[in-house]
């Protein structure tokens, strides 16, 4: 039920269980009340606050004038007074507990703080993911590299090293021949090799004989002819050689013509 108390506000009354009446005015006028509790609060801690000064005050005095109170006891009552003190607060205007922010959303954020991220790029920082397959990052938080694509491979950056005129040599060596490695070849075939090799052909009699060689890049003689050389009659003589580079895992077919010659291919040092 509202009732006009006479200076302008309404009260409001309800009837509670047990015959109990409650009676509140209107929110401004609840709000002024508080306020003057805690202004009373306040002078009640100053008066407080005083009178413990006033204690140990009339302590110190008594001390000075009763030699049987040790000044060790009133220091140390000064010193416990004091802490009482130092807890109380002056009187002063104080914040409702309704006007103190309880998110973070109130704050003002003059600082700064990152409220979110994006994904970083090439010029901005954000966050960034892992492909979970060559980089992984633990529960902690801790990303690792699959290096496996690294085995068996240099383990010294090959882009600013002064090598030794040896080392140099040897680097030069790998693409040469090893002729201690020959494998020869005396009929027509087709081969398909594992390593770079070098094959040497030549015709090992100068008197006059039909003997040649053919090669083609394939695995017959329709494809495309890459080498040919030798005697392709009997009239006059003379020697003939043929040399050609072999790239693995390619085929090769190679015809021969007569028999006064010599076949071989080499594999390269650096196989």
């Amino acid at each position: 039920m509202s009732q006009n108390n006479g200076n302008g506000l309404n009260n409001y009354t309800t009837n509670a269980p047990g015959g109990l009446t409650i009676s509140v005015s209107n929110t401004r006028q609840a709000i002024d009340v508080m306020n003057n509790r805690s202004r009373q609060y306040a002078d009640m801690a100053k008066q407080y606050k005083d009178e413990a000064k006033a204690y140990r005050d009339a302590a110190r005095v008594y001390a000075e004038e009763n030699s049987d109170v040790t000044m060790l006891y009133v220091n140390e009552l000064e010193a416990r007074l004091q802490g009482e003190i130092d807890q109380k607060q002056d009187t002063g205007d104080y914040a409702l507990n309704s006007s103190i922010p309880v998110k973070v959303s109130d704050l003002t954020n003059d600082s700064g703080f990152l409220t979110s991220a994006d994904m970083a790029t090439t010029s901005d920082l954000g966050v960034v993911m892992v492909d979970g397959t060559t980089i992984t990052a633990d529960g902690n938080g801790v990303i690792s590299a699959d290096l496996s694509e690294l085995q068996n491979k240099a383990d010294v950056d090959l882009t600013n090293i002064n090598p030794a005129q040896s080392a140099k040599d040897e680097i030069i060596s790998w693409g040469m021949p090893d002729y201690s490695a020959g494998v020869s070849v005396t009929a027509t075939q087709a081969i398909n090799l594992n390593y770079d090799a070098l094959l040497v052909w030549y015709k090992n009699a100068g008197a006059a004989s039909t003997t040649n060689i053919a090669v083609y890049k394939g695995t017959n003689s329709s494809d495309l002819q890459i080498g040919v050389c030798g005697q392709s009659s009997s009239a006059g003589g003379g020697y003939y050689s043929l040399t050609l580079p072999l790239c693995k895992n390619e085929d090769y077919y190679i015809v021969f013509n007569g028999s006064a010659f010599v076949c071989k291919y080499y594999p390269l040092k650096g196989e």
